[in-house]
């Protein structure tokens, strides 16, 4: 079963803003086929599909004690939708990890404080 080293629970609806957790698998060693899920409120792209998830077999290594990182971006303005989100990982059909975030719409105030942080860290970013 994997660790959560770090959780957040309430994610805002900023575009670009990026969401995620650290983790690891202290009993595991090497390389593994894993099965990577996500589950998310529905999302219509712009050709009018309808998502709410996706699921991708991943090659996955992991080394006791050392973290690894998932995010989700924001980066389209139609993918901004309220509600739960989830992230799974199975191994041989057993899930070993899983967590969730609720996204919400930020009041304007908020919102633009989300983006100023958002903006600094990709300033400080540039070379």
């Amino acid at each position: 079963m994997a660790e959560v080293l770090a959780t957040g629970s309430r994610v805002p609806l900023v575009l670009g803003l990026s969401f995620g957790f650290v983790f690891d698998f202290p009993t595991l060693n090497g390389d593994y086929k894993m099965l990577w899920q996500v589950e998310h409120p529905p999302i219509t792209t712009p050709d009018g599909r309808v998502s709410t998830g996706y699921q991708e077999e991943r090659n996955v290594y992991v080394s006791p004690g050392i973290p690894d990182i998932r995010v989700y971006t924001f980066d389209h303005p139609y993918e901004m939708v309220e509600g739960r989100w989830v992230f799974r990982y199975f191994y041989q059909g057993q899930q070993v990890l899983e967590q969730s975030f609720t996204t919400y719409k930020p009041y304007a105030a908020e919102a633009k404080v989300w983006q100023q942080k958002l903006n600094k860290a990709l300033n400080e970013q540039q070379p």
